[in-house]
């Protein structure tokens, strides 16, 4: 596994035309350094995996070094143009007679690997080892199982955490939260479980679940006659997984929801993989009734780019601007200017992180639609609307009961 380090800076500060002629900068060292029995892909992004068949352990470092060292050669073009050069790490996996592993298991040594060169330094290449005396891979190893067991076993959960309207929008709002019940039923936070199942490839299960819950809990509220919005994160794997949309469509329709109700969000981060397939996606998405929010909106100049390539909706301004907004008149100016450009582009706006009632004035008054935060309120367990009995049957059957 290959993976440059800087092409996110490259891109924001010189422009993607840059960062896509370092990309294939990159693509012709592979093809001219490796052999025609090699096989090398670009996973999307930043990443690449090369397949290096007959190598051992010393081999396949030479290959890396080798490969590391002609991109120091071919960096200037990014240094040329006055921003710093990328560089790249290297994580290597053996497989072979001796070591019966799955893909994803081949995928994943080489995966920690690489984040084992990343914390080394820039430039790196490190060899994975055995499991028996690599802590971190039995930790991973145990999380993934932790994961498929939490998905065998349906203990994953939604919470909801509302967005408030600043302007007399009647829907509901909230964004579905993930956490995953632990053995001892304790709930565990993302932090805790998304990044091993981001390396082992369980993240699109885990986002799959995700979607079809988010349909079922949808389509109860509508049955109930209780107009709601659900925002939904995706990772950026299942954002460029050409079966993710239709997966979405089929949940849609088996619950019986009207796609109106969910908002997509979709990160910086997982747009930039891809952007060809996430505006497929974007599309697909708005063909169901989906509407979509790019999530953590001027957080990088790319952000930008993908408001004029991608059909959103909503623009959710990064916290990082509104943790601070009722006293910093840096962020209050960058916040009026983002809402300004992103209202003359007909998106709506969401603030998150919003903490206190002078941050929630502060941007009603400069035309902020929509608010979220620990202020307007925390993560809670969804309310899932019983449907209604037949009038007569219960005191007062008019009035929906809640479970």
């Amino acid at each position: 596994m290959l993976d440059l380090d800087g092409l996110k800076a490259v891109n924001d500060t010189l422009g993607h035309a840059v960062g896509d002629a370092l990309i294939v900068t990159v693509a012709d060292i592979l093809r001219e350094r490796l052999r025609e029995t090699d096989v090398a892909a670009r996973l999307g992004g930043d990443e690449f995996a090369i397949l290096v068949p007959g190598a051992d352990a010393s081999a396949a470092l030479a290959v890396a070094t080798d490969l590391l060292r002609r991109l120091r050669e071919g960096a200037p073009l990014a240094s040329a143009h006055g921003a710093p050069t990328a560089s790249a790490c290297v994580g290597i996996a053996l497989y072979g007679p001796g070591r019966a592993l799955t893909d994803e298991e081949l995928m994943t040594r080489a995966d920690l690997a690489l984040y084992d060169a990343k914390d080394a330094g820039r430039g790196c290449a490190r060899v994975f080892s055995s499991p028996e005396r690599d802590p971190v891979f039995r930790q991973a190893e145990r999380w993934s199982d932790r994961i498929r067991s939490a998905l065998a076993e349906d203990r994953f959960v939604l919470l909801g955490q509302p967005i408030r309207s600043l302007h007399g929008d009647p829907v509901e709002r909230q964004e579905l939260l993930l956490r995953m019940i632990g053995e001892n039923g304790e709930l565990l936070l993302p932090s805790a479980f998304l990044l091993a199942a981001e390396r082992s490839s369980l993240i699109q299960a885990i986002d799959r679940w995700v979607v079809r819950r988010a349909a079922t809990e949808l389509a109860a509220h509508q049955a109930a006659g209780s107009p709601v919005s659900f925002a939904v994160n995706l990772s950026a794997k299942s954002m460029t997984d050409p079966a993710m949309a239709a997966y979405v469509r089929e949940a849609i329709a088996d619950a019986g929801a009207d796609g109106s109700g969910l908002v997509f969000e979709i990160t910086e981060t997982a747009a930039v993989v891809n952007v060809s397939r996430a505006r497929s996606f974007a599309q697909a998405l708005t063909a169901s009734g989906c509407e979509l929010a790019l999530d953590d909106f001027g957080a990088g100049f790319t952000s930008f780019r993908y408001l004029k390539h991608l059909d959103f909706d909503y623009v959710k301004l990064d916290g990082t601007f509104v943790r601070d907004l009722s006293t910093s008149h840096t962020s209050q100016c960058l916040v009026q200017a983002l809402a300004e450009m992103a209202g003359n582009l007909g998106k709506r706006t969401i603030a998150e992180h919003v903490c206190d009632e002078a941050t929630e004035e502060w941007l009603r008054a400069h035309g902020i639609d929509y608010v979220q935060g620990f202020h307007v309120g925390a993560p809670a367990p969804l309310r899932t609307p019983v449907p209604q009995k037949s009038a007569g049957s219960v005191a007062g059957g008019s009035s929906p009961r809640w479970a």
